[in-house]
């Protein structure tokens, strides 16, 4: 169906049904034969859905259950950290086993650093690449949501090499004051067994104050304890540096994750930058293990 018969046969429809985000879907008097834009599969139906008021993106019935139960995550009031982990269940769930063991091995031929992370974020990873392999026609909702797991597996990597050792090295001490601390808090709350781990935005914001407050450094028992614990890394410059890790952190946060966890529709050029800056060669991956001796 072309574009021009399609908003001619839209234009008929005896129901519109109320917008969800992107996500118009409408009744039609009679069945009519389309092939589905995401799936590319040819369905014949009285309910047809357009995505961003494209009448060439015609969606079937089943993707657009898919990505409106997408849509409805990441329209909703979730916290950061849980939003992220519902994307990432959500998706394990819906993409096949045997697309996601068909990335595992993808990604083991092209990422090298893909076999050093932990198999919690090995899963993330491929999630992200079944995602976006198995698609013959895509939407910005299924990009956005590949972007979450490449995030996501990120913020594990960064929690299991930092912040769980930052953890272990606060043991004993009094983190009464960087509990109070504004800047400081939701990591001592972490490291004070009274909160889950940080998610990714707080891990970079907190590390960046680490990395400038001079003060805190000599005052802040948290604050002590991150630079003895990153003091013998191999890089550990790096890892505390303004313009190193914290500022990756908070860029790839800021830029990328919370775009993709909120309502921007993110293209297929926005995952594949994505994918190389977090899995590439001196990748975000690559320089986080190599800089912790992983």
């Amino acid at each position: 169906m072309s574009a021009g018969s399609a908003r001619e046969v839209l234009a008929t429809a005896v129901r519109t049904y109320v917008a969800r985000g992107p996500l118009q879907q409408y009744r039609l008097p009679a069945s009519r034969t389309f092939t589905c834009w995401r799936c590319g599969s040819s369905k014949t139906s009285k309910l047809v859905t357009i995505i961003d008021a494209n009448p060439e993106r015609l969606l079937c019935n089943g993707c657009y259950g898919l990505l409106l139960s997408l849509w409805d995550i990441r329209a909703g009031d979730l916290p950061a950290a849980e939003r992220d982990l519902a994307v990432v269940k959500f998706l394990a769930k819906n993409v096949p086993v045997s697309d996601i063991a068909d990335a595992r091995s993808r990604l083991q031929e092209q990422a090298a650093v893909y076999s050093r992370v932990s198999a919690q974020a090995q899963l993330m990873l491929a999630t992200a690449e079944a995602v976006s392999g198995a698609l013959r026609h895509t939407s910005g909702l299924d990009w956005s949501a590949a972007i979450i797991c490449l995030c996501k597996a990120v913020e594990v990597e960064v929690v299991r090499c930092i912040a769980e050792p930052w953890k272990d090295a606060t043991a004993g001490l009094d983190l009464a004051a960087d509990l109070k601390d504004r800047d400081l808090m939701r990591v001592a709350r972490y490291c004070a067994g009274r909160a889950p781990a940080p998610e990714l935005g707080a891990l970079g914001y907190t590390l960046g104050v680490a990395a400038r407050s001079r003060s805190r450094r000599e005052t802040s028992p948290l604050v002590g304890s991150l630079f003895r614990v990153v003091s013998s890394r191999t890089a550990a410059s790096w890892l505390l540096d303004g313009d190193g890790l914290p500022a990756v952190l908070a860029d790839l946060s800021k830029n990328v994750r919370n775009r993709a966890a909120h309502t921007d529709l993110l293209t297929a050029d926005d995952y594949l930058r994505c994918r190389d800056r977090v899995l590439g060669r001196d990748g975000i991956l690559d320089r986080l293990l190599r800089a912790v001796d992983v």
